[in-house]
């Protein structure tokens, strides 16, 4: 949806780039609103995204967090479809 709405969207970003990209933002030229999309697959390194919030913040960024959610039954259903192991899933 927010591709859509004309927002430069990146999905499963390492915390730690969050950052660089803030700073690449402000050299771009025709891009204003992104979204950064971080969510369990970072791992351990999820404990990066709040000094990387903060450092975005420092360069004037003005920075959102939007948590979006859904039933166990959605998310099966749509990691059966796309026949990828789900990253909480046990085993191989």
């Amino acid at each position: 949806v927010l591709e859509d709405l004309e927002w430069f969207v990146i999905d499963n970003l390492p915390c730690s780039l969050i950052p660089k990209i803030g700073e690449l933002a402000q050299d771009a030229a025709g891009h204003d609103r992104y979204a950064l999309v971080v969510d369990i697959r970072a791992g351990r390194f999820i404990d990066e995204l709040d000094p990387a919030l903060r450092a975005l913040e420092a360069m004037g960024a003005n920075t959102r967090i939007l948590f979006l959610d859904a039933s166990d039954d959605v998310l099966v259903r749509r990691y059966e479809d796309t026949r990828r192991r789900h990253p909480l899933s046990e085993g191989t």
